[in-house]
């Protein structure tokens, strides 16, 4: 699957603000530890989530997820994100998050191709329907999303080593499913016949609405966002 060209094009642009406003408008102590790498560990049936995290002050950090989902609607999916924690070193304790979200991925749909013959009758001016067929295929469509989420959560270091991190949070998403659906039609002239092909993407089909269903409540687009993760401090 590719994403589209816009899809690569906002992510270099994140990373490229990330940076500047860490370098440029924020400033910290060099011997602290300033960055963190964590893995959700509540989604590894569905999904693989790695996030890296860069420190900017005593209570905030900017933060980059990505998600690879492998089950059900499978895709790519991009956060970047902005905490600020309720602790005085930033690192542990209550926060809040909000995150943009911006993703491809695949779904299941039917194109169908509907052929209708007519003879022409010169004279009369008119048409009579002669033959008409319908093929139908079961086919992956590709297709974008973009969303927001506003979340809070709790880190713990374990056993007091603040190195290592238990992270869990909960918040509210808004990252739809996009249907696609298109038609088309061809007119062509062959032999005193008209002959018109239509055809459909993106009907509705049983796989589709069980894909819109899990990513509306489990998948990448839950409305109810919950994440437990493991990480490090380095």
């Amino acid at each position: 699957m590719h994403c589209h060209l816009k899809i690569i094009i906002r992510i270099i642009l994140t990373g490229f603000i990330l940076f500047s406003l860490n370098t440029k408008m924020f400033s910290q102590d060099e011997k602290h530890e300033r960055n963190s790498i964590k893995v959700s560990v509540l989604s590894l049936v569905s999904n693989v989530k790695v996030s890296y995290e860069r420190f900017i002050g005593k209570n905030s950090l900017l933060g980059f997820s990505y998600s690879r989902y492998y089950t059900f609607t499978k895709g790519n999916k991009f956060e970047p994100y902005f905490r600020y924690s309720f602790n005085g070193t930033g690192q542990d304790g209550w926060y809040i998050e909000g995150r943009l979200a911006f993703g491809c991925f695949l779904t299941t749909g039917s194109y169908s191709e509907i052929q209708e013959v007519y003879k022409i009758d010169y004279e009369n001016n008119s048409y009579t329907l002669i033959n008409s067929s319908i093929d139908s295929y079961i086919v992956e469509y590709e297709f974008q999303s973009r969303g927001a989420s506003l979340n809070t959560g709790y880190r713990l270091f374990f056993n007091n080593n603040e190195n290592t991190f238990f992270d869990i949070n909960l918040g509210l998403q808004y990252f739809p499913y996009i249907e696609t659906y298109n038609t088309e039609s061809e007119v062509a002239f062959q032999d005193r016949h008209k002959i018109i092909t239509y055809k459909v993407w993106g009907e509705q089909t049983d796989k589709m609405t069980q894909d819109k269903k899990y990513w509306t409540y489990l998948g990448a687009g839950a409305f109810l966002n919950v994440g437990i993760s493991v990480g490090v401090i380095f």
